[in-house]
């Protein structure tokens, strides 16, 4: 999503006309929505990874602290999941039907 919205502004000038700029607008503002949901995805399943690896094999202050915090922060991110899905669902349909604005 990320190479394809940034493409879409590096190729922007080579369509200048009223309907592609409208066009344009609507294709950039369904693919930063969708972008935004899948990172924000993308960033939970990473901090999952990243949880165990913090406290593996280690038993000090510091570690329990840190274990505390990244059982905090994935149970709040557990709950923000389903809503994630859905709306980049939403989003991925609605930028399935958008007009491109190239043509």
């Amino acid at each position: 999503m990320k190479k394809l919205r940034y493409a879409s502004d590096f190729f922007r000038r080579l369509f200048a006309g009223r309907k592609a700029k409208k066009r344009l607008s609507g294709f950039k503002a369904c693919l930063t929505d969708l972008q935004d949901h899948l990172g924000a995805l993308n960033d939970i399943a990473v901090h999952q990874k990243l949880g165990p690896k913090l406290v593996a094999g280690k038993s000090n202050t510091k570690v329990r602290a840190r274990a505390f915090a990244a059982r905090i922060v994935s149970g709040r991110e557990q709950s923000e999941i389903e809503p994630l899905l859905k709306a980049a669902d939403i989003d991925a349909q609605k930028f399935a039907r958008i007009q491109p604005f190239w043509t």
